[in-house]
């Protein structure tokens, strides 16, 4: 396919990205004459993007801009790169691959169980309202609000004892 890459090294580099990223993409050398290309080169889909049109309804890119090792810019005509994604729901040009759905799933899983593990280890607090009978400027709003955030909110916060003031309750 090119003078550094056999057929064998092209297919295990494009099932290697396809697998890690979703997506492959292949490089195909423009004929001086005649339509077969001269050459194909494999890609780092990492190094990817899709150059798309206002007026497109499909979807598809009308072009690729590829950053080179060295960060180059470099721009490609839609007929120069031929992709190669598995489906996915959240693009027609990047794929999602079995590791990478395999990763998301994983994660969301890890995220999952260390909320429930906070939640319990910090005595299971459910959510609730801030409510005061006396009327709060804007200031103290904000500041209550800004407070309550960096104090109470995520994982590593799930369950810690309110501290109010100024007439807050907590209902």
């Amino acid at each position: 396919p090119n003078s550094k890459q056999t057929w064998h090294d092209v297919i295990k580099w494009t099932v290697g990205y396809r697998e890690l990223y979703g997506t492959a993409y292949w490089y195909l050398v423009p004929p001086v004459s005649g339509k077969k290309p001269v050459g194909i080169y494999v890609l780092n889909p990492t190094r990817m993007q899709a150059v798309y049109s206002d007026e497109s309804l499909t979807g598809d890119p009308i072009g690729w801009q590829y950053t080179s090792p060295t960060g180059q810019q470099v721009a490609f005509n839609a007929e120069e790169i031929m992709s190669f994604p598995y489906f996915s729901p959240f693009s027609q040009t990047l794929g999602v691959g079995p590791l990478q759905a395999a990763t998301i799933e994983q994660d969301n899983e890890l995220a999952a169980q260390n909320y429930v593990s906070q939640l319990y280890r910090n005595g299971a607090m459910p959510s609730g309202v801030l409510s005061s009978d006396q009327e709060l400027t804007d200031e103290t709003v904000e500041r209550v609000r800004s407070d309550w955030k960096k104090t109470y909110e995520g994982q590593d916060n799930i369950g810690k004892t309110l501290i109010l003031e100024q007439g807050l309750k907590y209902e």
